[in-house]
């Protein structure tokens, strides 16, 4: 027998007691009564009673159904309605409250404990079933994948907090739309509106996926690469009541792969270069050793001296190349010391300028108090020429060079482009131009080995990624910042030398 609690409301003291006695009979405890509307809402505050007997005609501004409806809306309570009402217009204002009984007086002992346990049966289903939806709620808003569902017509019901932020249109916005109208699809390759899946899956009844690389496009016209899947939603007889797509944004997925698979080129290439500049230096070894040992042995007055001189240039010019080789394959045999950069580049002074035609400004700006830097100041001759030869080259009318040092300490990572900066005190060596600039195609593929825009025989394509492999080799980081026709700034960034602390050893004292 159930002990459930029941509140009688009720506005005639004797009908409320006799209720009250019934209950006890069938093994309720009748907790209290209460003659009005208002009465009836305080003592479900402090009682909490597990159902409510209530009586539409009451004492007070007030009723029954009024005041059913804010019991069940503020505590979820379930209500009976136990009254001698039964008109049409007085049970239609009943059913707006979602009564869980309806009773008309008088009643049986017997049909009263059905209505009351049918009503605690169902208010007790019907909390296991919002349970579940707030579960299934929570999951829903809490997964990490864009979800949207919609009923068997392809009306759009649900969208998730995801798939809100993916397309850009709110649940309110997109409820009841069709979903092949509201999400907007395209392929990847051609930008031809693509297949939507939960439409197919709607009407094969079967699991749909976008046919290949697709794009979403959201409300504000932006775009993401996305994958998906679809099935459809059947009840317990095997029909389709509706349909639920689950997609995810996969465009930094497709971005780390660009970048493992250009990881993996370079260091093929890398190996590559590495082998074949190894070789190649041993033949120039055996080159200039051959012409030192020929020049030896002309007499002084031979033109065949001239001759000698350009095979050791162009071997020397070779060398040079190699070098480039084995900096971007990281094989070359480096030795840092500390050194100011000011230094290094002021004593390059007139072999910079010498570079540049009349028409080409170049300006040095060097920094005050510049922190040292610990490299093989090879490795930072070679990539300040690198850069500084770039800017020239695209300087084809003449304008401006601007060689720069500089202190700078990062207090969080710095995001550029090709490395990312982490935090921490960096001396920076700065080469801007004025130059023609460098167009958002041709960008992304300056750093790679022997990519180049010159005509053949004009360039290597090795300098710029020589000069990422330098910094990179020396814990620094690079970074490019270029528009066509606004010229182009390169920074690379070497880490503060800090020398060791010497520790002073106190003299011993002499007792």
């Amino acid at each position: 027998m159930s002990s459930a609690q029941i509140l009688v409301v009720e506005d005639k003291t004797i009908i409320a007691k006799d209720i009250q006695q019934t209950l006890r009979g069938l093994g309720y405890d009748a907790l209290a009564t209460a003659p009005s509307g208002e009465e009836a809402i305080q003592k479900a505050t402090e009682l909490k009673p597990d159902l409510v007997l209530m009586d539409i005609r009451l004492k007070g501004e007030l009723d029954g159904i009024t005041a059913a409806a804010q019991i069940q809306t503020h505590f979820d309570i379930p209500v009976v309605y136990l009254t001698a009402h039964a008109d049409e217009e007085t049970i239609q204002r009943a059913k707006l409250t979602g009564p869980f009984g309806y009773i008309l007086k008088p009643f049986a002992e017997k049909e009263l404990h059905i209505a009351i346990e049918m009503a605690l049966h169902m208010h007790n289903l019907e909390r296991k079933l919002k349970n579940q939806e707030r579960w299934l709620a929570a999951t829903l808003e809490s997964i990490g994948d864009a979800v949207l569902t919609t009923d068997a017509d392809g009306k759009i019901i649900y969208l998730n907090p995801v798939a809100q932020a993916l397309t850009g249109w709110t649940l309110a916005e997109a409820s009841g739309k069709d979903v092949t109208e509201f999400l907007n699809i395209v392929d990847e390759t051609t930008g031809a509106p693509a297949m939507n899946p939960l439409a197919k899956a709607l009407q094969t009844n079967e699991a749909a996926h976008f046919d290949g690389p697709t794009l979403l496009v959201a409300k504000d016209n932006s775009t993401r690469l996305v994958e998906d899947i679809a099935t459809p939603i059947r009840d317990e007889s095997n029909e389709i009541m509706g349909g639920v797509l689950v997609f995810r944004d996969v465009s930094q997925s497709r971005q780390l792969e660009e970048q493992l698979r250009q990881v993996q080129k370079m260091e093929t290439v890398g190996q590559l270069a590495a082998g074949v500049a190894h070789n190649f230096n041993n033949m120039l070894t055996t080159i200039l050793g051959n012409v030192n040992l020929v020049r030896a042995t002309l007499p002084a007055d031979q033109t065949a001296h001239q001759d000698l001189q350009t095979v050791e240039e162009t071997a020397q010019r070779a060398a040079s190349l190699v070098r480039q080789l084995l900096t971007f394959a990281r094989h070359q045999v480096i030795h840092p010391r500390p050194f100011n950069l000011n230094d290094l580049i002021l004593s390059l002074d007139t072999t910079l300028h010498q570079l540049f035609p009349e028409t080409v400004e170049l300006n040095l700006i060097t920094a005050p108090e510049l922190g040292l830097i610990k490299i093989d100041s090879g490795q930072i001759e070679q990539l300040l020429f690198n850069l500084v030869l770039n800017a020239r080259d695209a300087l084809p009318n003449g304008g401006k060079v601007v060689i720069e040092t500089a202190n700078i300490t990062l207090n969080q990572p710095l995001v550029s482009w090709p490395t990312k900066i982490f935090p921490g005190d960096y001396i920076v060596l700065i080469v801007t131009d004025t130059g023609i600039g460098i167009s958002q195609e041709i960008l992304p593929h300056i750093f790679e080995p022997f990519f180049t825009t010159k005509q053949v025989g004009q360039g290597t394509g090795l300098g710029l990624s020589s000069c990422l492999g330098i910094v990179q080799q020396n814990q620094g980081g690079l970074s490019v910042k270029s528009k066509p026709g606004q010229g182009s700034t390169f920074k690379a960034f070497f880490p503060r030398f800090q020398p060791p602390v010497v520790e002073l050893q106190p003299e011993p004292q002499i007792v």
